[in-house]
């Protein structure tokens, strides 16, 4: 059994509690798992940073991913998929050599730990299926969400006006009101949206809460050497760090310290994407962690705060996931019983953060949207309520046995 890092299960995972809901501290649990558990927790770690690499690399602005929320959403939905599909997506996502059930086991364990690892923290995560209430959807699918990941399974008319709102209110509601908006319109391909919502609300641990009276505007030096003014927060204390040639790294605990804060700055003129694809490297990680050192230190960390949006379908197919894409080629027969060429048709993740000097708020949603090309055709409805011919007839020669009209069937003549 190995003991489950904190940064290894929840990654960007981030928390908070305010006064009046904060109770006293207990100490840090320590999440047991069996070696399934643990390589799933390993590897989704090295996913981790070649997600954030691939996400910021052609970005010019300030970036967020939610890495458990994405990989709880497409564990849920690899659950509807079969044969190669959901191999592909077990593979991208880390989980190679797992069975779907090594990774629902994994999730439902993780999940529900780190839920109770911090009373002082307000940590919510959620899961929602809805699906267009034409579509026959599987019992064992929809069992398996349930189960395994909590999930509310809803069917509803999308073609109605209110379909929208329903679901946006469902993630406003699981995020506290960070995150209001995720669907605009129901395209009519559209079958189904997977849904996982993350809020964290936490203050920093005792002693590692920065003085409002010590933040000052500050020179930051953005891309291309241009200088901006930010509120920089400052703080003394006794810090888990790390100083060479190549990064800068420092750790801020949460609450009782199951959660904490890390900030990685590179020193060697590595750009943050190109850092972070290092730091998908287990071996070049683990050996930044072993090499972190407890020392008293001065602080300086900006405060910020901002939204980031963005639709993971490329990256998620640069990083192996084909064929749940294809509309050719996709394998959902797990979901559906009246849908034969349903595939993920987008995957978007909405994300919030606030750090400041009591301690930090964050939320994530990760929507899954699956389509198909045709929905399934409704039969069409044959009333005969006026006078009718009938014939009864031999099959094979279609000699017509007997024919005639029925005027009004009431009528016994």
């Amino acid at each position: 059994m190995k003991r489950l890092s904190v940064l290894a299960a929840v990654a960007l995972l981030l928390c908070s509690c305010s006064k009046d809901n904060c109770q006293s501290i207990q100490e840090p649990i320590e999440i047991a798992l069996t070696a399934p558990e643990s390589s799933i927790a390993v590897q989704s770690n090295n996913i981790t940073f070649d997600l954030l690499s691939r996400t910021s690399e052609s970005v010019q602005r300030n970036v967020m991913i939610s890495p458990y929320s994405l990989a709880a959403c497409l564990s849920m939905t690899a659950n509807g998929a079969a044969g190669e599909t959901r191999r592909e997506m077990l593979s991208a996502m880390g989980y190679g050599g797992h069975s779907i059930e090594d990774v629902n086991s994994y999730f439902k364990k993780v999940t529900s730990a780190i839920l109770k690892a911090d009373p002082s923290t307000k940590l919510s995560i959620a899961n929602s299926i809805w699906y267009r209430n034409s579509i026959k959807v599987k019992t064992t699918f929809t069992d398996a969400a349930k189960t395994w990941f909590h999930a509310d399974v809803r069917a509803l008319d999308f073609d109605a006006q209110s379909a929208p709102l329903a679901i946006n209110k469902w993630v406003s509601d699981k995020t506290n009101g960070l995150i209001t908006n995720v669907i605009d319109n129901i395209d009519p391909s559209s079958i189904m949206f997977l849904i996982n919502a993350v809020y964290f609300k936490s203050v920093w641990s005792d002693g590692y809460q920065f003085k409002t009276a010590s933040t000052a505007s500050a020179d930051f030096i953005a891309p291309g050497a241009a200088y901006s003014q930010v509120s920089m927060m400052s703080n003394t204390f006794t810090y888990k760090c790390l100083k060479n040639s190549d990064v800068m790294i420092v750790t801020i605990p949460y609450g009782n310290k199951s959660f904490q804060f890390t900030a990685y700055m590179p020193l060697n003129g590595d750009t943050p994407s190109a850092f972070a694809k290092k730091l998908s490297n287990q071996e070049y990680y683990n050996s930044l962690k072993s090499s972190l050192n407890t020392k008293n230190i001065t602080l300086k960390l900006p405060k910020f705060k901002f939204r980031f949006n963005i639709e993971l379908t490329q990256t998620l197919k640069s990083m192996g996931i084909s064929k749940a894409f294809d509309p050719y080629s996709a394998d959902f027969d797990n979901a559906f019983e009246n849908v034969d060429d349903a595939y993920i048709s987008f995957v978007k993740q909405f994300n919030y953060i606030e750090v400041e000097e009591k301690g930090t708020e964050a939320a994530s949603v990760t929507l899954t949207g699956i389509e198909t090309t045709a929905l399934p055709v409704q039969p069409e409805l044959f009333i005969f309520n006026k006078p009718f011919l009938f014939t009864i007839s031999e099959n094979s020669t279609g000699i017509v046995l007997f024919a005639g009209s029925v005027i009004n069937p009431k009528l016994s003549n």
